[in-house]
């Protein structure tokens, strides 16, 4: 991650992070949770039940109608990922597609497996990839093609 970083601060990616994730995070207090709030945020899109949500309705992207659209999709990913990815995980990625977000950078396994990434990809055209993948796969270079 301090390299994406360092992409980051060069201008050649755009970092976001999810109220979710923040939410996940602020469990264990400290530099990860630091830095995370240190981000943009993604807008946060309702998903599951009320009991679900992490905010307030007022803070959500969207309404009811989308809400339905989004846990249609929520199911979907559902589908495509292993049984261990939590409803929270789920929402991190909804909010990454519904953003328009191109890759999701995580090292939740559940997510970014091969098979799971791979059913993502094919399915939803959502990447997922661990930091480290990411790097390797260069995809941060198609910015400065354009």
């Amino acid at each position: 991650m301090c390299r994406v970083e360092e992409l980051r601060q060069e201008g050649k990616v755009d970092l976001y992070t999810s109220r979710k994730s923040l939410d996940q995070l602020a469990v264990y207090p400290g530099p990860p949770f630091d830095y995370a709030q240190s981000l943009g945020r993604l807008p946060n899109f309702p998903v599951g039940s009320w009991d679900d949500q992490v905010d307030a309705w007022d803070t959500m992207a969207g309404n009811w109608d989308d809400a339905c659209d989004n846990e249609m999709l929520q199911q979907k990913i559902h589908q495509l990922t292993n049984a261990g990815v939590n409803i929270r995980d789920r929402q991190i990625v909804v909010d990454s597609i519904r953003a328009g977000m191109h890759v999701l950078l995580t090292n939740d396994r559940g997510l970014r497996d091969p098979a799971p990434a791979t059913r993502l990809k094919e399915v939803l055209g959502f990447e997922v990839m661990a930091p480290g993948a990411f790097l390797s796969a260069q995809l941060w270079t198609c910015r400065d093609c354009a």
